[in-house]
């Protein structure tokens, strides 16, 4: 509200059961706040997004990102259009003894809501 100079005391977004790593944060044209982060405290390991619909002043529950044919997940990638339709990207990486593959992955979440079955890119 001032331009920068000065920011609120910082809060937690995510639950404090879980691990958040690598955030994409991303804000619509109305302000709403969409962050997808790496959650590794569980096993597996997943993908999930929290949204705010006022500013960043509070956040939902998390949303789990469903990929069943991502195996390993990493860091992800966040944008909105002007249309308020949210952009998440990831790499889905499998790794065995005799090979590595990584393929992007992309899913989309109309307003920011709920994320469609991701698709490779």
């Amino acid at each position: 509200t001032n331009g920068g100079n000065t920011f609120s005391t910082p809060a937690p977004v995510t639950p404090t059961n879980q691990e958040a790593r690598f955030p994409a944060v991303a804000i619509d044209g109305a302000g709403n706040v969409l962050i997808a982060y790496y959650e590794v405290g569980q096993s597996p390991s997943t993908l999930q997004a929290i949204r705010s619909t006022d500013g960043g002043g509070s956040f939902g529950a998390p949303s789990k990102i469903q990929d069943n044919d991502a195996p390993q997940i990493s860091r992800p990638g966040l944008a909105f259009d002007s249309k308020g339709t949210a952009y998440l990207t990831y790499t889905s990486q499998s790794i065995s003894a005799v090979s590595f593959s990584s393929v992007a992955r992309l899913t989309v979440a109309t307003r920011g809501q709920s994320f469609s079955t991701p698709v490779t890119i």
